[in-house]
């Protein structure tokens, strides 16, 4: 139990409270990192596109998904954690939209994205 909430203080930095329901998605995103490389292809596949533009430019779209998850999608909140402007926001999840070939925030596309950034965020502190 120690461990899961350990982890879901990584995936979930922001939130003050853990509910159960995200102690079992942490449980369950460390079960998908167990079972090893693989496994966790289709989630990395996820963000590839994101990350490729990244690196070519300053625009930093992982980062804005994964802000944008922690706020509950919350725009104003986002901009705040990132110290940009509201329309920057928006124009970088045009771009992300773009990237993706469809809306990030919609099932399925959401629950996919947003468990692969959860295990990024637990394979890059672990």
């Amino acid at each position: 139990m120690r461990r899961t909430l350990n982890a879901a203080r990584l995936v979930y930095p922001h939130k003050k409270i853990l509910n159960q329901q995200d102690l079992v998605f942490v449980e369950r995103c460390q079960a998908m990192i167990a079972l090893g490389e693989a496994a966790l292809k289709p989630f990395s596949d996820i963000l590839d596109p994101l990350r490729r533009v990244d690196e070519e430019g300053d625009d930093l779209l992982t980062l804005l998904m994964t802000m944008m998850l922690d706020t509950q999608m919350n725009t104003a909140e986002t901009a705040n954690l990132l110290f940009l402007h509201r329309n920057t926001i928006y124009y970088r999840l045009r771009h992300s939209k773009q990237i993706l070939g469809s809306d990030p925030f919609i099932m399925p596309a959401m629950t996919n994205i947003y468990t692969a950034l959860a295990i990024e965020r637990l394979l890059n502190t672990n």
